[in-house]
C-alpha cells in the first residue's frame, strides 16, 4: 500500500486491520469509514454467530452504523454454507462466498478447469479454488 503510495488511516500502525466488538474506538472508526467511503457491501470473515457480527447487526439494524440506513451496507461473509445455515433475515441482503457455487453449465466448466490446469475445482470466482 505505502510503496503505491496509498494511505491507510487508522486506530492502529498496523497493516493489516482487525476489529474487535470490545475495542469501541475501533468499532467507531470501522462504522465513520464506511459513513465516510459509502461503499454499499462489506466483506466479513468473523463468525455469524460472533460478538462482533452481533455488535454491528444490532447498530445496523437501529441506522447507527455505516451511513444510517439499516438496508446499508450489504454483508458478504466468507463462510461455509453449513455456517450461514442459521442466519436471521435483516433489512441488508446477505450472501456467502465460502460454499460451492455450482450454476448451469459447472460440469463442463469443471471439465474444462480439470484438463487445463489438472486439478479440480468446487467454486466459482477465485475464493475457493
Amino acid at each position: 500500500m505505502r510503496r503505491l503510495r496509498g494511505r491507510i488511516q487508522s486506530y492502529s500502525p498496523k497493516l493489516i486491520q482487525t476489529v474487535s466488538a470490545e475495542n469501541a474506538e475501533a468499532f467507531n472508526f470501522l462504522s465513520q469509514g464506511m459513513l465516510w467511503s459509502l461503499v454499499p457491501a462489506m466483506v466479513k470473515s468473523s463468525e455469524p454467530g460472533g460478538a462482533l457480527a452481533q455488535k454491528i447487526s444490532e447498530r445496523q439494524s437501529l441506522g447507527e452504523f455505516g451511513i444510517g440506513v439499516s438496508a446499508v451496507p450489504n454483508w458478504i461473509w466468507l463462510s461455509s454454507a453449513r455456517e450461514l445455515a442459521g442466519l436471521k433475515t435483516t433489512s441488508w441482503k446477505q450472501m456467502g462466498l465460502g460454499h460451492a457455487a455450482h450454476a448451469e453449465g459447472w460440469s463442463t466448466f469443471a471439465e474444462a478447469y480439470e484438463g487445463a490446469l489438472g486439478g479440480t475445482t468446487r467454486s466459482l470466482g477465485g475464493f475457493w479454488l
